[in-house]
Parts: C-alpha cells; structure tokens; sequence
C-alpha cells in the first residue's frame, strides 16, 4: 500500500485535525482534543488521532455518526432512518465494545438498555403503584417486561433517567400464562430520549432468548417465534429490519441486503445466466408474455437469488418480533406461496428441503466476491440453516472491502480513486485478521471497525484531504 505522507506545518495539521474531527463527529471539537489530535498528525499519527475523535465525550461518534453510515442497511431500497432502534443500537454496540463487527450479520446479539435503567414504579391505577418485575420463563429469570395500562389501553412512560423494558406483558408476575409481546420501538425511544450517554449504557444479550420470551409460555403457539442457533441471522433477524426484508412478499428481499449493504454492489451486477436454474421458484414465469427471451433476463439473478434465501421461507414480520413460522412450509395459503402455479415445473419450497441454502454464485462471475469457508463449515456451496448462509456471506472478501470502502468514504469525504483501492482492499484483509499494534486501545482484534475506520486516515492526507 502506497500512502502519501506530507509535510505539514502546524496551522495545516490544525486544520487536517478539526476536519477529520468534524468527519467522526458531526460537530466541532473542542480546544483540548483538537490539539492533542494536531499532535498526532504532526507525528504522522492521523490513526491515533481518530480513535480520540472518536471516543470525545460528547458520543456524537456513536449517537450521531454510526447511525447515519448504517441507517439505510435497515430497508432493501436503502431508505435512511436514524431512529435509535435495536439495529442502531446493536451496530453502536458492537463497535463501541470492540467487539467482532462480521457478528452484525450473523451473530446471536441485540444490544439493549443494561437492567437497571428499567427499574422502575408504575402508577397503573390511581393511587396504585407496581414496580416492574422480572417476567419468568420456563423457570429463569431473563428479562423484565412492562405491563400493560389497562385504563387508557396505553403502556406506562418511564421517570427520568430509565427506560421502558422491550417487551410488554398484561401481568408482571410468575404465570405460567403470562402473555409476552414486542410490538414496539419503546424500549429504544426511551433510551434516546432519557438516557444522553446511551452509548455507554447498552449490554449485549441474546436475540434467541429475548425472541424466546414473545408468546404464551407452554402454550400450542409455543416455538413458533422463536429464534434458534440454526436461525438467528445477526442484523436480518432483529425486529427494526423484520419491516423492510419480512412483510409481506416473497421473502426474496434479504438478497438486496446481501448485495447492497453487505457487498456494496446491485442485484443487476450479480446477474449471472451461465448458472443453472433449477432453485428457481415455481412463481417465476419462464415464458412470460410468451417471450422466452425475456426469462432468460431474469434467470441470471433469480438462479443465485433463489438458491441462497430459500432458508428465509419462514420469516415473517407483523409488528411483532421478526417470527420464524415453520406453519408456512407446505401451506399454500402463505405469502411464499403466492402465484406458485406459475410454473409448476420449478422449485417448490417444501419440508424437505426448506433448512437448505445452495450457492450456484460460488462459481462463474460472481466467484470474485471472495468465497471463503469460515471456522465451524465445509463448504460455500450449501449449507443448512440462515446463520451458516450468514456465516458465508460474511466470510466473503467482499463484505470486508465494502466496510472498508465506507470507512473510507467517511474518513476522506470522498470515494477512493481507482490506484487507491487497492489500498484499501489491503487494508480491509488486515480488518480480518486484526491490528496488533492497537492492543493499548482495545481494537486490536479481528473485524474492529474502530480500528478500520483509524486506520484509513493516513490516505487522505494532502491536497484531497
């Protein structure tokens, strides 16, 4: 990797620092930090002044930045919104807590507020009061949930200072019976609005046991929410993206997340038609407007399109947490079964064979997105489960350089010119396997997006920066 290094008076580092602090931040920074970081870059250091950019007191890095870069990951069309919800503050949480960023496409994580901030008294009548309790289930003590106001049909806001639990019950107390829900952003409004260093104040839990908890406990419905190792799919599985890849349709959307937001290109892009089609659903017209020509431009895209997201056949988002509902497969009233006598000769979603994920883009063009086999698989072409399809695709050289691309983007202010990609790639395959020299600063380890993002600094010094 070739950096280009110059020469800097201090009136120009001074300037090189409070525009990288404004990149990171959003907002100005102060006397102290702006000097401190001119230090560093007078000492060819841009890297360590990053990571004080980043970590000023104020949090804008975290409550302001973050969200922006991947508010549009939450809908397939890449609409953005900045609302803090369980994926804003899952992203927030993995990167200020140093933990392993490929987890936000595979990993069995929800970052919410920690317990105590849900502590709280309830007026639920007047001249009543109830604290919030813990809700139990299958006779552990997981998590707290906020009963229902049954004099205006509404749910209790919360003092100063705390927060709302994410999950809501009509009872607060051990019964067996006790009906759980998740049908709202409260917990995370809250958490925005009361809570200025919200940042800080978030843990990581697991997506399967708060999921786990939405339904009637020993009931038939038992299961049919509920998340496990198989299915849990990082970002994908939490409910703030369940609107944008689960409602409704075919369940086909999830190809847009990986493609855009994970790879960094289009659908268009990927269409391959040397590959075989024969995963291609039975809803897709193979003569349509008896134009054979015309399938034969879709077939590119729908033969790896088709063959990857099968495994998401039983998602479904209806307000509540995104639910996997294995009543779908074979019933043929579903959303995935819509026009599925198009073309009875294609794939029918079925229960033999709806757990498996096949890959034909392993092979052919698309072989240049960088197919690796991660630690615990066997394979890139097939697979079972949606977390061992996450797995893969984060496993891919290109989710690496994507996320480097967009720290780029973000740290420079500009794409990378064609001579620096390569760069930045390199860079990128050091994202995988980590930093050593940024142990002090509890980045070192691998796919540290604090670490990344420093570490682009040095390729935009000079007349570009």
């Amino acid at each position: 990797m070739t950096i280009r290094v110059m020469a800097l008076t201090e009136s120009e580092a001074l300037e090189h620092a409070s525009r990288l602090f404004v990149r990171l931040n959003a907002v100005r920074p102060n006397t102290q930090t702006l000097n401190a970081m001119k230090t560093h870059i007078l000492n060819n250091r841009a890297d360590l002044a990053a990571f004080l950019a980043m970590d000023e007191s104020r949090l804008n890095f975290y409550k302001v930045v973050l969200p922006d870069l991947f508010s549009t990951w939450k809908a397939p069309e890449g609409e953005s919104s900045t609302t803090l919800d369980d994926f804003i503050a899952t992203v927030v949480g993995l990167v200020i807590n140093n933990q392993r960023f490929d987890e936000i496409v595979y990993g069995d994580v929800i970052y919410a507020a920690r317990p105590s901030l849900t502590e709280f008294n309830l007026d639920l009548m007047p001249g009543a009061g109830e604290s919030i309790q813990s809700v139990w289930y299958n006779g552990n003590s997981f998590i707290r949930a906020r009963p229902i106001d049954f004099n205006n049909n509404s749910y209790p806001v919360p003092p100063p200072g705390r927060v709302r639990p994410i999950l809501t019950s009509t009872m607060v107390n051990q019964n067996p019976n006790i009906r759980i829900s998740w049908n709202d952003n409260a917990h995370y409004e809250d958490l925005a609005k009361n809570i200025p260093d919200w940042p800080l104040q978030i843990v990581r839990y697991s997506q399967i046991q708060v999921t786990g908890m939405t339904q009637f406990p020993g009931n038939a419905t038992d299961g049919i929410y509920r998340l496990t190792p198989s299915t849990v799919g990082g970002a994908l599985t939490l409910r703030s993206m369940g609107l944008g890849y689960f409602y409704q349709g075919s369940n086909r959307r999830p190809i847009k997340f990986f493609a855009q937001h994970l790879w960094g290109t289009t659908i268009e892009a990927l269409n391959d038609p040397t590959r075989p089609d024969n995963f291609v659903r039975t809803d897709v017209d193979r003569n349509p407007g008896g134009n054979p020509a015309t399938y034969e431009s879709c077939r590119g895209c729908h033969a790896g399109m088709d063959a990857l997201i099968n495994v998401f056949a039983p998602f479904d988002f209806s307000n509540s947490p995104t639910s996997y509902n294995v009543g779908f497969i074979g019933n043929y009233g579903t959303k995935i079964y819509r026009q599925f006598r198009t073309f009875p000769d294609g794939f029918l979603i079925s229960q033999s064979n709806y757990t498996t994920w096949n890959n034909p883009w392993a092979d052919g063009q698309n072989a240049s997105l960088g197919w690796r086999i991660p630690p615990g698989l066997s394979s890139v072409r097939t697979g079972t489960g949606v977390n061992s399809l996450m797995r893969v695709i984060a496993a891919t050289e290109a989710f690496s350089n994507n996320l480097a691309r967009i720290s780029f983007e973000q740290v420079c202010g500009r794409n990378p010119s064609v001579q620096e990609l390569p760069g930045v790639h390199a860079m990128a395959r050091q994202f995988e396997s980590g930093f050593p020299s940024y142990t002090a600063l509890s980045a070192s380890g691998p796919y540290n997006l604090r670490a990344l993002i420093a570490r682009m600094t040095p390729f935009c010094f000079g007349e570009n920066f």
